[in-house]
């Protein structure tokens, strides 16, 4: 019996001194990058609402965050299917960006410039992080406004949260939602 418990606590080190860490994501399915297209009711940008009339569409994306990796976040070409992790996500100007600090803290950057993505225009970029299911820091919005003829870029929103230092804990999940409209809609 001592020769087993000597066995797995040897296991659990030599696993720790490689990094291993349990593949977990804070989706139902369990998987590294959860996307998720649904149809909300509305959403509310300088007191007006935007809804399916206005072409709605509102996308979620799960980055699960590797510890070590700097920059990370997904980044969207127009051609279907395409689609990788790279130290940024970028839809022209708008953008959604997760940076590591020292391998404790993550801090994330979002900003909706209103400009066209896929067909869609991007009025809001919605950034926030989340450890075993459990959302960490704030969630911020980026809203791009409109003067009734154009859209101008709104303001850069950030967020942070600390990671968690225990080598088997879940990993941080960066989450990005973006609210797109049809282009002829001011």
């Amino acid at each position: 019996m001592r020769r087993l418990g000597r066995i797995i606590v040897s296991v659990v080190l030599l696993l720790a001194l490689v990094g291993v860490t349990p593949a977990l994501a804070d989706s139902p399915s369990g998987s590294d990058s959860a996307d998720a297209k649904y149809q909300p009711q509305t959403v509310v940008i300088d007191g007006r609402e935007y809804g399916p009339r206005d072409g709605l569409v509102v996308e979620v994306q799960q980055v699960k965050i590797v510890r070590g990796s700097g920059e990370v976040a997904l980044v969207f070409e127009d051609a279907p299917g395409r689609g990788s992790v790279t130290p940024q996500l970028a839809w022209g100007s708008s953008y959604a960006i997760s940076t590591e600090t020292l391998q404790i803290r993550y801090d994330g950057r979002a900003k909706a410039a209103g400009n066209v993505y896929s067909g869609k225009r991007i009025i809001q970029v919605c950034i926030w992080y989340t450890r075993d299911g459990e959302q960490k820091g704030d969630k911020v919005c980026s809203n791009a406004t409109s003067n009734g003829f154009m859209w101008l870029a709104g303001p850069e929103k950030t967020t942070w949260c600390w990671d968690d230092l225990n080598p088997w804990a879940p990993p941080t999940i960066f989450n990005i939602s973006t609210a797109r409209i049809a282009t002829n809609v001011y």
